[in-house]
């Protein structure tokens, strides 16, 4: 992907530049190109997100919940608040998963929140 100004006005919103989210614009930029889960998308998917900016800030702002939620927190078919506004569902059952995508490594803290990290992306209901 060669359109690293699109990502960073993306991930550079009010929304990601706040608080707890501060680091993540920083970690998205250095990594969406060579991101195996963004690869994953359907061909032409990341080429058009990177031109329709509210949809990649709100795709990359359901990835963030508020507030430090370790592994130890969560319960099977918990609900939890996005950023975005929308809810995910969290699975315990037979591994951790977020709205279906497995998590891979846990309880990494960081100094602004704390980062679990997913196998695939993942999208909010359109609507």
């Amino acid at each position: 992907v060669s359109h690293p100004s699109s990502l960073t006005r993306a991930v550079s919103s009010d929304t990601l530049s706040v608080g707890a989210y501060a680091s993540l614009p920083a970690i998205l930029r250095k990594s969406f190109t060579a991101c195996e889960a963004f690869a994953a998308l359907p061909a032409g998917t990341v080429e058009g997100l990177l031109e329709d900016i509210p949809t990649l800030t709100a795709i990359l702002t359901y990835h963030v919940v508020p507030g430090k939620v370790m592994s130890g927190d969560l319960s099977d078919g918990m609900m939890a608040a996005t950023v975005n506004g929308a809810d995910v569902t969290i699975g315990t059952m037979g591994g951790v998963k977020v709205d279906g995508a497995t998590v891979i490594a846990a309880d990494i803290v960081a100094s602004n929140g704390v980062i679990h990290v997913i196998d695939q992306v993942i999208l909010p209901a359109e609507g």
